[in-house]
């Protein structure tokens, strides 16, 4: 039987789900215009600027310039190399969203509102915008306070200076930031006090997913370096080794018993010491195969581990003479050194001309 999950996770967020319907539609479309757009600001006060430059106009009554001094703020979003705060990412939605509403676009204004507050909690209403968009502004408030919650994780491998800023709040390596409502939030990624990547991110109700980031603020691994096995190869060849000469001792005195059972000595032995005899013998032959089994085991993964762990350049491992350097005239030069392997030996000769 699988596990049947239900969301929303409580029943008074049901009337909350038609405006988080809403806001994933009204997100979706704003985010897919904005990839075919190029950035016109880079800049955290540039940003700021449009923003100011949107509510002018509102107050003129120029809704559509509005909008378009809005829309080109965030089209910059992803562009902005500073970092940018919770309350321009508030201001921005609900300038968007005054607009809409005085355009007549009432649920496209309504989902303007739940974004802000989706950012920014605390975005405070400008009464200079009037009491009519304000009664949408407190249904959407009021909604976005029954929405359920996720969390955000801050990858845990990220370089020293790395900083990842959630909806404006910093954020440092393996943190986790709870209690975010479902919906789009403002991701940027921050290297040594520059922003390199700005995103809107989808947190999910009840997941805890984690940020991406670029390749760039993650740490780098170090490969494995092979030549550490160097010691390891050589313990199981000394161990294999031991194991060796305790299995031939053991053969021996399995096969010295085995004599004295064959000869008239075992047969002229009281009964007590013939069974001696016997466990020795077995005992022996036990160790004996126990030992040499240890010494193929041992002796074959030394050498793989040897094989393995063998230096990029042949003559590191090979090399069992100093490199005598040579000089004919006064463009050649280079240097001899002998080599060994397994199976072969040589000369080798590395120079420049």
């Amino acid at each position: 039987m699988g596990n049947t999950h239900t969301w929303p996770p409580c029943p008074r967020c049901l009337h909350a789900l038609p405006g988080i319907l809403i806001l994933l539609l009204f997100l979706e479309a704003s985010s897919l215009h904005a990839q075919t757009d190029e950035c016109s600001i880079t800049r955290a006060d540039e940003f700021d600027r449009l923003l100011e430059q949107g509510k002018t106009k509102i107050f003129f009554v120029k809704y559509e310039d509005a909008l378009s001094r809005l829309k080109r703020a965030e089209d910059s979003l992803p562009c902005l190399t500073d970092p940018l705060g919770r309350v321009s990412l508030g201001r921005l939605f609900l300038y968007k969203g005054v607009a809409l509403f005085f355009l007549e676009k009432t649920v496209e204004a309504r989902a303007a509102f739940e974004q802000a507050l989706v950012l920014d909690r605390r975005v405070k209403w400008d009464e200079q915008f009037g009491d009519l968009p304000k009664e949408l502004y407190l249904e959407a408030k009021e909604a976005v306070i029954e929405y359920p919650k996720g969390s955000i994780r801050v990858p845990t491998d990220m370089k020293p200076g790395a900083v990842v800023y959630v909806d404006g709040d910093p954020f440092e390596s393996g943190v986790i930031a709870e209690g975010m409502p479902v919906g789009y939030h403002f991701v940027q990624v921050a290297l040594d006090d520059k922003v390199i990547q700005g995103q809107m991110f989808n947190v999910r109700a009840g997941q805890e997913l984690t940020t991406p980031v670029p390749q760039a603020v993650l740490r780098e691994k170090e490969p494995f370096d092979t030549q550490k096995l160097r010691p390891v190869s050589q313990m199981a060849f000394g161990v294999g080794g031991l194991a060796l000469v305790g299995g031939a001792g053991a053969g021996v005195v399995t096969w010295l018993t085995q004599k004295k059972l064959t000869e008239n000595y075992y047969a002229n032995r009281p009964d007590d010491e013939k069974d001696k005899l016997l466990a020795r013998q077995k005992t022996m032959a036990y160790v004996a195969d126990a030992c040499l089994g240890a010494a193929v085991v041992l002796g074959g993964a030394g050498a793989v581990l040897y094989i393995v762990s063998a230096p990029k350049d042949p003559t590191e491992l090979y090399s069992f003479l100093p490199a005598r350097g040579f000089r004919i005239g006064t463009r050649v030069q280079g240097r001899l050194y002998p080599w060994a392997t397994f199976g072969s030996t040589g000369l080798g000769v590395t120079g420049r001309f």
